[in-house]
């Protein structure tokens, strides 16, 4: 205390506030307030606060302790649901698709905890579950074939696309098509939890090899020729990207394809498309030749008889991206050779000559697209790269947008 009143004679000590007259300490009428309030003052560091200050600063005091334990309660809440969330991912691996939702035949609650798809762990599933009595073929290849049956499980009946070795009478390589299959359930093991590759939901080694799969619309190439005009040339790019995404996917897990045509891109719905078919794929470790399709093999494959590597799948890539902006309804090199076989092909490589630029595409577009075709393997663009190109899509000549977070 440095003051007992508010008047001059109440000074006890000199302050900031008080004056000193003939050596003695007076308080400053000027500095103290006009009601009764008492100044008081730390004499150790002489801070002078009244007593109304005293009170706010005691306000202030409780404001900043409220805020603190909110504050803090506020951090824990992040955590909690932080923590929450991952659970939250992790127990969402085990949920029932929506697509898988769809082709429910029964109107159900669905149990979350139901269906165990889309995990690391690819189930090992009951040939008996598989209604084979009432599939229907959807397709088939030297490597087997595809039908479209019922699945039961956890009192579903889900619609799923069933591909099944069977073997064949006078076949010589059914072991070696068996095998295949084997190969290609272990490529599809490394593959789980990417949006643009089919995803594998189950399999039996029995004496029949068979792999699950969900059902999908059709293929790329049918679907574009049965939608024409109504797939805008906005999707088509859309789907172009989404390849190049999961290609980017697929060869960082050391994985060639092999076979990346149109024909193998599944459309799960009218926005999003899967990469499917890896029957010929395998690792880039291994020394192996060229397989598939014919007009998607590259120019090193097809004239100089190399081994493949992930650059032969972006010389397909680009055959497959002519194949979509011709919306189907071209086969590559058929207006431009005749017949096209292995022996036209060779020479109308060496020649340099490329495929013709779709009538659809962007003259700026082709111009990347066509870096794919380089005879110098080295040069082609990457997945990434190529993604980049078609996750940019111009507006005008000022404004441009990706569309990165809708791939």
């Amino acid at each position: 205390m440095t003051c007992n009143g508010p008047t001059k004679h109440d000074c006890i000590k000199c302050h900031d506030g008080c004056i000193n007259i003939n050596n003695e300490c007076i308080c400053s009428e000027n500095f103290l307030p006009p009601d009764s309030l008492f100044l008081l003052t730390c004499a150790k560091n002489n801070y002078t606060v009244s007593e109304k200050d005293d009170q706010f600063n005691l306000s202030t005091s409780y404001i900043l302790i409220c805020i603190s334990i909110l504050v803090l309660v506020s951090v824990f809440i992040v955590i909690f649901k932080s923590k929450n969330n991952c659970f939250c991912k992790w127990n969402n691996k085990r949920e029932i698709p929506e697509e898988v939702k769809m082709n429910c035949h029964d109107n159900l609650n669905y149990d979350h905890q139901a269906l165990e798809i889309y995990t690391e762990n690819i189930p090992n599933i009951d040939i008996n579950d598989l209604d084979f009595d009432n599939k229907t073929a959807l397709g088939a290849g030297q490597f087997g074939t595809v039908y479209k049956c019922s699945w039961k499980i956890n009192n579903l009946s889900i619609d799923v696309a069933v591909k099944l070795f069977e073997p064949k009478k006078r076949v010589n390589n059914n072991e070696q098509i068996r095998q295949m299959l084997y190969d290609e359930l272990s490529t599809l093991e490394k593959l789980t939890n990417h949006p643009h590759v089919i995803p594998l939901l189950g399999y039996t080694l029995n004496d029949n090899v068979i792999l699950v799969f969900p059902l999908r619309i059709d293929d790329l190439t049918k679907y574009l020729l049965a939608k024409g005009p109504d797939i805008s040339t906005d999707l088509l790019r859309r789907y172009c990207a989404q390849i190049a995404d999961g290609m980017i996917f697929i060869h960082s897990k050391d994985i060639i394809h092999r076979d990346l045509k149109a024909k193998n891109i599944l459309v799960k719905d009218q926005h999003t498309v899967q990469i499917s078919d890896f029957g010929l794929a395998c690792s880039s470790n291994e020394q192996k030749k060229a397989a598939g399709t014919l007009v998607h093999m590259a120019y090193e494959y097809i004239v100089g008889n190399e081994n493949v590597t992930k650059k032969g799948d972006v010389w397909a890539f680009a055959v497959t991206v002519w194949e979509i902006y011709e919306r189907g309804q071209k086969m590559p090199y058929r207006n431009m050779l005749d017949p096209v076989n292995e022996f036209s092909l060779n020479d109308f490589l060496k020649n340099g000559k490329i495929l013709d630029k779709p009538e659809e595409m962007p003259l700026d577009l082709w111009g990347k697209i066509r870096s794919c075709f380089a005879k110098d393997k080295s040069i082609r663009p990457t997945f990434s790269e190529l993604y980049s190109i078609f996750t940019q899509v111009t507006l005008n000549a000022n404004n441009s947008y990706s569309i990165r977070h809708i791939v």
